[in-house]
């Protein structure tokens, strides 16, 4: 995977559409990061998956989850996402709260959905940052789940994203 260097000179931040870190690595999740991935998870998430669903998740043969590192490779930010065949869907995206807002998702997102025609998801209606990252990348609404959500309640919108045909691209 290639190192994308991200910084502007010296003092400067990086731009909002970039990722913060200088070095971000994005590549294919395997076991071995289940526990920096379960740890971020009961950080983000007040009904975080267990260390052993995520392991479960990231040995299944269906698997497409990646996630985002530094350079030295502490975690940034995952994914956990399946395929089968050109559908694909995410189940869970999050970046720590230092790198949130910095590209990162976006950027996960692109790499997950390379071999998928067609992404699926749901969030919580109230999570505007995560509903503008997932319409900025091209998702649409397809359908909502009444009071889905506990802790708190919420409902649940259902995106659906379609890779632009090469024949649609201008």
């Amino acid at each position: 995977m290639k190192d994308l260097s991200l910084h502007g000179a010296a003092g400067q931040d990086a731009p909002r559409d970039l990722p913060a870190s200088e070095n971000l690595l994005l590549r294919r999740a395997t076991e071995q990061d289940a526990p920096a991935v379960a740890d971020a998870e009961s950080q983000i998430f007040p009904d975080a998956w267990s260390l052993s669903a995520i392991r479960a998740t990231l040995l299944s043969p269906i698997s497409t989850s990646a996630v985002a590192t530094d350079a030295c490779g502490a975690l940034l930010a995952y994914c956990l996402s399946t395929a089968i065949g050109p559908e694909g869907e995410i189940l869970r995206i999050a970046a720590l709260p230092p790198f949130r807002r910095r590209g990162i998702g976006k950027a996960l997102l692109s790499f997950v959905s390379q071999a998928q025609d067609t992404l699926f998801l749901e969030v919580r209606a109230q999570n505007a940052p995560a509903l503008a990252l997932y319409r900025s990348f091209g998702f649409s609404e397809i359908g909502r789940r009444k009071n889905y959500y506990r802790n708190p309640t919420d409902d649940a919108i259902l995106l659906r994203f379609d890779r632009p045909k090469a024949k649609d691209v201008p």
